[in-house]
């Protein structure tokens, strides 16, 4: 059986790879490999026969697996979880913390910025 929805035609239960059964048993394989892999990516890690390279991307691997990731993003907000306003008194900052509120204010204008060297320079007071 079919049901026709914009245009295209798609099967009304899913089969093959989309079929929930086949999901949830591709996923406990997957599990199930996981601990003899992650022993791989230990053994290279500590395999001193590899390049410093390659030693270096499995240690990261296999701390990133651990959860062990460094922070890539931070959010900060008030105790009750509502953002943080402030009133800031320009005069009483130095040039550096001058600098850093200037570049949190082109940050926060477009969430694709990105600082440029002439915005790092200005760190360099």
């Amino acid at each position: 059986m079919h049901s026709k929805s914009d245009e295209h035609w798609q099967p009304v239960h899913p089969v093959g790879a989309a079929a929930p059964q086949v999901r949830r048993k591709a996923l406990e394989r997957l599990l199930m490999a996981a601990d003899s892999m992650a022993g791989i990516l230990v053994q290279q890690a500590r395999n001193k026969k590899l390049g410093a390279a390659d030693r270096r991307q499995a240690a990261i691997a296999v701390l990133d697996r651990a959860g062990l990731k460094p922070t890539d993003k931070l959010e900060i907000s008030g105790p009750d979880g509502e953002a943080i306003t402030a009133e800031i008194d320009v005069a009483a900052l130095t040039d550096f913390q001058l600098a850093i509120v200037k570049l949190a204010q082109l940050a926060l204008k477009s969430k694709d910025w990105r600082p440029s060297a002439e915005d790092l320079g200005m760190l360099s007071v």
